[in-house]
């Protein structure tokens, strides 16, 4: 991984690589995009290259706690998968993929269990060539 550091690519087809693989699919980066994931628009200020480079090839390495998934099995056998955005002793907010928001009563959920996985899938280093990621790091480095 830390051979990719000494690359320098092309954040103007990073921009493109970030919507032709998806990432846009759960980040937001300027107001376009589905908010699931950490909004994007400002990365560029709070990681480096070699920090985007590990969220990418192993997203699971480094999990912020306010993107902890669970997994809330519920009463009438319905499961839901994603990040706690709020919680009383009487409700539950879950954000699953897509941005979908579900209210839980408490009373309905019969287990709730963290996740050590993250929402973001490793290994899509794969789905793009070096050029396509190099470039794609670049662009978010650019993002402020």
């Amino acid at each position: 991984m830390t051979e990719l550091l000494v690359y320098v690519g092309n954040p103007d087809k990073g921009q493109k690589v970030f919507q032709t693989s998806g990432c846009n699919k759960c980040h937001v980066i300027n107001g376009k995009g589905i908010d699931f994931g950490p909004n994007l628009s400002k990365a560029g200020n709070k990681l480096s290259k070699l920090a985007f480079y590990q969220s990418i090839i192993d997203p699971s390495a480094g999990i912020s706690p306010s993107y902890k998934q669970y997994a809330i099995q519920l009463r009438n056998q319905v499961e839901i998968t994603g990040f706690i955005i709020s919680e009383t002793s009487e409700s539950l907010k879950v954000k699953s993929e897509g941005g979908i928001i579900t209210d839980v009563n408490q009373s309905d959920i019969i287990s709730k269990e963290e996740l050590s996985i993250s929402a973001m899938p490793n290994n899509l280093q794969l789905l793009m060539t070096v050029d396509e990621l190099v470039d794609l790091v670049e662009f978010m480095t650019h993002l402020k």
